[in-house]
């Protein structure tokens, strides 16, 4: 099988998108593996948003698939290099759904030489776990898995987390600073449909902060997926009709120290857009809230917190579609 990654020029592109720094692109010689990887993460976490806009802001008359094929996904995040698409809208600088993100970031590293492959996960959707319609990669480093995940949105990893199979109740589950005063960890258990009790999977928990009670957000698997995996999982999000995705306009991106005049480049709270408002939460607080009234503002929020323009056929293509705004 052809194990794709990137070439060095479009590794150089891909940084230069997620406002990566030249002198933290390689990794030095005294700089653990992990810290480099950690970096990554937070920068793309920052740059590259999850988001569905694709599925409701086309000029097609059916859905628009979410991309597998990593060429393909690195054009629409970062660019072809060949210039303007339609009526001078930049190629790329979009984001995506769970896999598309997951796939960009897991051919990265692949580019980098670190060693990983992707597992598929279920969604907890409250009354019930989905069918297989998340991504995650676990990268193995000094034989340690840690499961990464660029592509949950809200309340998901912000760092690398390892798979350590905690025996309860001997000791707790490892916790980790998710957006402070907000933690994840990952635990082994059970799904509440499983029949055969003996047989558990890996659980990503968060909480708001260290009172509250753990909530189950996904559960992952160890198995590798395939390509042909995730392209059944493109026309699962994409068509089936109680899909979350089909029904709802969301987008999430992290915010980093320095975007707000901070310090550092740790990550430092959320943006997030949902259906006619957006909110930043910067230490667990929203402290931004907008409102739209028609596609317009929506548009222009777009561009101004996730500097994301559409064309003109992408504008119009929400026309009649649930999630539409007042045009004027």
């Amino acid at each position: 099988m052809n194990i794709q990654t990137y070439t060095s020029e479009q590794l150089t592109r891909y940084f230069d998108h997620i406002e990566l720094s030249k002198e933290h692109r390689q990794r030095s010689s005294e700089e653990r593996e992990l810290d480099y990887l950690k970096r990554i993460q937070r920068h793309q976490l920052a740059s590259v948003p999850w988001e569905n806009l694709s599925l409701h802001y086309s000029s097609n008359l059916t859905p628009v698939l979410a991309l597998t094929d990593p060429q393909e996904i690195f054009d629409k995040v970062v660019g072809s290099g060949k210039g303007s698409g339609e009526n001078g809208t930049p190629v790329g600088g979009r984001g995506g759904v769970c896999f598309e993100n997951n796939i960009l970031f897991g051919t990265v590293l692949r580019s980098l030489s670190f060693q990983l492959y992707p597992v598929g996960g279920r969604v907890n959707h409250g009354s019930y776990f989905t069918t297989w319609e998340h991504l995650v990669n676990l990268v193995t480093i000094q034989d340690q898995a840690y499961a990464v995940d660029v592509g949950f949105g809200g309340r998901g990893q912000t760092q690398p987390l390892p798979l350590v199979r905690t025996p309860e109740p001997d000791r707790e589950a490892r916790v980790d600073e998710v957006i402070a005063p907000a933690t994840g960890r990952l635990v082994l258990k059970n799904l509440p449909e499983h029949t055969n009790r003996d047989r558990k999977i890996w659980m990503y928990q968060w909480r708001s902060n260290d009172d509250a009670e753990w909530d189950d957000k996904y559960a992952f698997t160890e198995e590798e997926f395939m390509p042909v995996d995730f392209q059944a999982m493109s026309v699962n999000i994409s068509y089936r009709r109680n899909s979350f995705f089909m029904h709802s306009l969301a987008m999430t991106r992290m915010v980093l120290a320095q975007e707000i005049g901070e310090e550092g480049d740790g990550i430092v709270g959320e943006i997030a857009l949902t259906g006619d408002r957006v909110r930043r939460y910067l230490g667990g607080k929203e402290d931004v809230s907008e409102q739209f009234e028609t596609e317009a503002d929506r548009l222009k929020a777009l561009k101004k917190w996730f500097g994301i323009e559409l064309s003109q056929r992408q504008k119009t293509g929400v026309k009649g579609t649930a999630i539409a705004l007042p045009f004027s």
